[in-house]
């Protein structure tokens, strides 16, 4: 399960779309796969540190990735056309994401990062994947590190670009959304902490 306290804000996403396709061959443009919400449109939070079982010992801490829901969907270009799921230029397939982050008060943000995902969107339908928004990588750099044990808290943005194609079409085409992001160090025990019960959007 995920945890609530690892989830992150959209503040973009609503409307992000990508349309598959060419506009002059109908053909080759059935499906607009939008971002129909990230992490249940919740705002978000992430934990620098895990705290283990014990506060009062050290030893146990650890990172930890944190990771968000996306839903995505799958609606036909036009409304009068009809595929079968698995026909061509039908069906969607997510492939992999790009992050790059931005903070608005300036300073130094958190490496760019491409990650693997495969998440297939049938026609007329959703699918939902996940996004490993923060490595445990990133936990070790300065910046966050820096937020360890401190009462200190640091924003940014995640601007992520999905990137995808229509089955039986291997032109690439991509979606932005972005996140805004509140990175701190939670000081509570691991098992402590609340988990992600799901979410209906």
């Amino acid at each position: 399960m995920l945890k609530r306290f690892i989830t992150f804000a959209v503040v973009a996403s609503a409307f992000a779309v990508f349309v598959a396709g060419c506009k002059n061959d109908p053909e080759q443009q059935r499906s607009v796969i939008s971002v129909a919400s990230l992490n249940c449109n919740e705002p978000g939070q992430s934990d620098v540190l895990e705290q283990g079982d014990s506060l009062n010992l050290l030893s146990d801490d650890f990172y930890a990735d944190d990771w968000s829901r996306v839903r995505f969907e799958n609606k036909p270009y036009d409304g009068l056309i009809t595929t079968d799921p698995g026909a061509p230029h039908g069906d969607f397939l997510v492939t992999h994401y790009h992050i790059h982050w931005t903070r608005s008060s300036g300073g130094p943000v958190l490496p760019d990062r491409d990650e693997n995902m495969t998440v297939s969107i049938p026609s007329g339908k959703d699918n939902v994947g996940f996004v490993r928004l923060v490595s445990f990588q990133d936990k070790e750099t300065p910046i966050l590190t820096a937020l360890q044990y401190a009462p200190g808290h640091i924003r940014m943005t995640a601007h992520i670009t999905f990137y995808g194609h229509e089955v039986g079409n291997d032109r690439e085409t991509s979606v932005e959304t972005s996140l805004s992001v509140e990175f701190f160090d939670w000081v509570i025990a691991t098992s402590d902490k609340p988990t992600d019960t799901g979410c209906t959007s």
